[in-house]
């Protein structure tokens, strides 16, 4: 342990502090890989600095119009522009079968403090957002992490494949929200590792994070489950309370607008011909001085629907409502984790464990909702970051699940010219998060064994 009187008298830099580094304990090959990753890192900023100066921001798009339509006091699930309205209400990326926003009703009333600016404002104000949370999410995983040499390469790993990743970039270029997911969660995880897993704060913001992403709801009752009253309590009264203070500022049916949406994203895979479809807007041209034509290619599906219908083709599997059996497996997921923590309810492993086997189960649902584009995959982050100590046990199963990652993470980056955009990103997805999901299980299941990371706590 670094001496203190030193370290008052040779302050580490906060750039350094804020990601849990001190300089004395850095080898010349660690200082140079930082540096090395630090200046790739500002060669990406400035790749999608310019991307959305080029490109339009086309998911970032439909939350702006859907807030503005809210505040208008119409249903933003079910508004149709019309000629003769402001073109400020206009979403020209339109979709022949279903609308396209489907981000919660609560996430709206976030994007409603910049509706008022005008687009190109908004979009540059999303950029600055998105790179700050996930710079700010980083840092708050790093210091989860006690060993300082797994810290330094938890950072390498993070710049590698996910700050220089493509799905990254496209994340930017869209405008998307999941890297604020990442933050919330991360702040949450942390909260809790302070506190021992009873944390309000950690509940709160896992909350919070519900009101974005409805099926993060799996992780109060697994709090409850294990007693952490203050989390569980708190992530159920954020979540009920925030939903019912909005219901009055929100035009009426607009839950079960969104809901609606969802079902028919289902619809579109497996039966489109069982929606009536949607006329395009009558206007082209640039809308707010942008043209919604410019956009990088496009991203790739992981959830299950799309993996079913895409064997399906030329197969001989069924045609099944695949809405319905995606919902079936979440339940089935949910009831998983919670058998799991009943049964070492008595016998609670340590709390980033813990903490590692909810996040894994709750992000594991995404991929049987309708689509999971490939740049959600920046949320991994955190149960990476959580599984960080297991990882590095002296383990058949940590060997395992490290050699999974490692093939996951380069086939997203190296093999899309060899198996296509679908396929490659595909395998990323999957085997990143079944290698974590597994190893969190296997290690939950140990009993009487001591735990990598078991005296892990957040650095001040």
């Amino acid at each position: 342990m670094a001496d203190p009187a030193a370290t008052e008298a040779h302050p580490i830099p906060w750039p350094l502090r804020a990601y849990g580094l001190e300089p004395r304990r850095l080898v010349p090959l660690e200082k140079t890989a930082l540096g090395v990753g630090l200046a790739f890192t500002f060669i990406v900023f400035l790749i999608s600095l310019w991307d959305i100066g080029r490109y339009a921001g086309i998911d970032f798009r439909n939350r702006i119009v859907g807030a503005r339509v809210l505040l208008t006091g119409q249903d933003p699930y079910a508004f149709e522009w019309q000629p003769g309205m402001p073109l400020e209400l206009l979403d020209p990326c339109h979709d022949n079968l279903v609308h396209r926003l489907t981000a919660p009703p609560p996430t709206l009333f976030l994007y409603a403090t910049l509706a008022p600016l005008p687009y190109k404002m908004e979009r540059l104000a999303s950029f600055v957002l998105e790179w700050l949370a996930l710079l700010a999410g980083i840092a708050i995983l790093s210091r989860t992490i006690t060993d300082h040499r797994q810290r330094v390469v938890f950072l390498l790993t993070a710049v590698l494949f996910f700050v220089l990743s493509g799905f990254w970039r496209m994340h930017v270029e869209r405008g998307q929200v999941y890297v604020f997911h990442l933050l919330v969660l991360s702040a949450g995880a942390a909260a809790c590792l302070r506190r021992n897993m009873n944390s309000w704060t950690g509940g709160i913001l896992f909350g919070i994070a519900a009101l974005m992403r409805l099926n993060y709801l799996l992780l109060a009752p697994a709090f409850l489950l294990l007693r952490q009253w203050k989390t569980g309590l708190g992530s159920v009264l954020t979540f009920i309370l925030c939903v019912l203070a909005t219901l009055p500022l929100l035009p009426s049916g607009s839950w079960q607008s969104y809901l609606r949406v969802g079902d028919q994203y289902y619809l579109t895979l497996w039966a489109p011909e069982r929606l009536p479809p949607r006329t395009p807007p009558a206007h082209e041209g640039p809308v707010e001085d942008v043209d919604f034509r410019n956009a990088l290619d496009d991203v790739s599906s992981t959830s299950f629907a799309v993996l079913y219908q895409t064997w399906r083709q030329g197969s001989p599997l069924p045609l099944v409502d695949l809405g319905l059996i995606s919902k079936g497996i979440m339940v089935l997921l949910s009831v998983t984790l919670l058998g799991l923590l009943a049964l070492r309810r008595n016998e609670p492993p340590p709390p980033r464990l813990t903490l590692a086997l909810l996040v894994a189960f709750a992000l594991d649902t995404e991929f049987f909702l309708p689509h999971r584009w490939g740049y959600v995959d920046v949320v991994l982050l955190l149960p990476l970051a959580l599984l960080w100590p297991f990882l590095w046990d002296n383990r058949t199963a940590s060997h395992v699940a490290v050699g999974i990652l490692l093939v996951g993470f380069i086939s997203g980056m190296c093999l899309v010219p060899q198996l296509s955009l679908y396929y490659a990103t595909l395998l990323r997805s999957w085997l990143v998060m079944g290698s974590l999901t597994g190893l969190a299980v296997v290690c939950w299941l140990r009993r009487g064994e001591d735990y990598p990371g078991t005296a892990v706590k957040v650095t001040a």
